[in-house]
């Protein structure tokens, strides 16, 4: 995605692409463990493009799955997410002359409408809810 839009503006992609790349090898690696996740209810989506633990009890827990380091904390993972995100949105800002903010939070709206509706996503109240929970929200007569 980043390597499409820099290539699209024209810029040299030698400095930018170690940057990408990196970060494209590392959200592909986490992908299937975020999915899964997401799925059993313990990390959602923020309206401001980040993830974040749904409820403090799952902080601490260790995820077993092949695709991270053994001991690897909920807490750790959301965090390496998290600052990965933060430099993707980086990249790209300066890349099309943005502020991060602005691209976290188109990511955020993406990354709502692709989630599922069993996964949790926060409202900027602070509030979380299932995205269905909130579809049937907005589609509740008034």
């Amino acid at each position: 995605m980043v390597l499409a839009v820099l290539c699209s503006l024209g810029l040299g992609a030698a400095h930018a692409e170690d940057d990408e790349g990196t970060l494209k090898k590392r959200f592909e690696s986490r992908y299937a463990t975020l999915q899964l996740l997401k799925d059993d209810g313990k990390v959602g989506e923020t309206s401001l493009g980040f993830v974040e633990v749904v409820d403090s009890k799952y902080l601490l827990e260790t995820i077993e799955a092949a695709s991270v380091p053994r001991g690897t904390t909920i807490r750790s993972f959301v965090s390496e997410e998290n600052s990965d995100r933060s430099k993707l949105y980086a990249l790209i800002a300066r890349v099309t002359s943005t502020k991060a903010t602005l691209v976290a939070t188109r990511n955020a709206k993406r990354l709502y409408e692709k989630a599922s509706g069993s996964h949790f996503v926060k409202l900027p109240s602070g509030q979380w809810i299932q995205k269905k929970q909130l579809q049937e929200r907005a589609s509740a007569p008034r």
